[in-house]
């Protein structure tokens, strides 16, 4: 990649009513979905809160989701997507040369500078991600998983995408790690040009990220 310079239940007694069982703090919990929330599986809400709790109908995703993305020289994923960012009105850093891995760069200053936040899809585990920028937990998701779910069209349109083919924590350059748009539910990924879900035939691991206005 090309980098961005800088510049238990009680027995019934007989005189009493029939009472249900009193449900742990724990079940009670796991018992109730996210409010406004569409269920594991299914499209998004009424509301268009999806299954992750993200908003499909934020205005910021929806102009990343449906504006016209112009195509960028090969490897300039980053430079090509912030330039999209910028000219679709989505604020973004204007460099992210201080890390050798730019995609790294860009996602970390995303979440630290813009607010944007990582989704948690499922398969995913919370992991420390630093750079030079900084340093943020992301929900980091198996590439399979991934797959899957956007073959399914279960991402949400418009966010972030980052992937890796040898983890986040690699400094040898931005070779082998990636930033695109999310298309078409995740079907497309747009970095440079349009391009499969994932990018590599060994993506290891992909970073979702989308704006905090987005997350219910």
């Amino acid at each position: 990649m090309y980098f961005v310079p800088e510049g238990g239940e009680k027995k019934k007694k007989p005189a009493q009513k029939k009472t249900a069982a009193k449900k742990s703090p724990a079940a009670q919990k796991g018992a109730v979905a996210q409010k406004g929330a569409a269920s594991p599986g299914k499209g998004p809400s009424a509301e268009g809160v999806d299954e992750w709790g993200v908003n499909r109908k934020d205005p910021t995703l929806q102009k990343l989701a449906d504006g016209n993305l112009k195509s960028g020289e090969d490897g300039t994923c980053v430079r090509t997507t912030l330039n999209n960012m910028q000219r679709l009105g989505v604020a973004q850093p204007t460099a992210t040369g201080n890390d050798p891995n730019n995609p790294r760069g860009a996602m970390v200053q995303m979440v630290n500078d813009y607010g944007w936040k990582s989704v948690p899809l499922s398969g995913s585990t919370q992991e420390t991600v630093k750079s030079p920028y900084g340093t943020i937990t992301a929900n980091v998701t198996p590439a399979d998983e991934y797959a899957k779910l956007a073959s399914e069209g279960r991402i949400p349109s418009g966010a972030l995408v980052f992937q890796t083919r040898q983890g986040w924590d690699y400094d040898g350059g931005s070779k082998g790690s990636d930033m695109g748009i999310v298309r078409d539910g995740g079907r497309e990924t747009f970095n440079y040009k349009s391009m499969p879900p994932t990018i590599y035939k060994n993506t290891e691991s992909v970073v979702i990220l989308v704006p905090r206005s987005a997350m219910k």
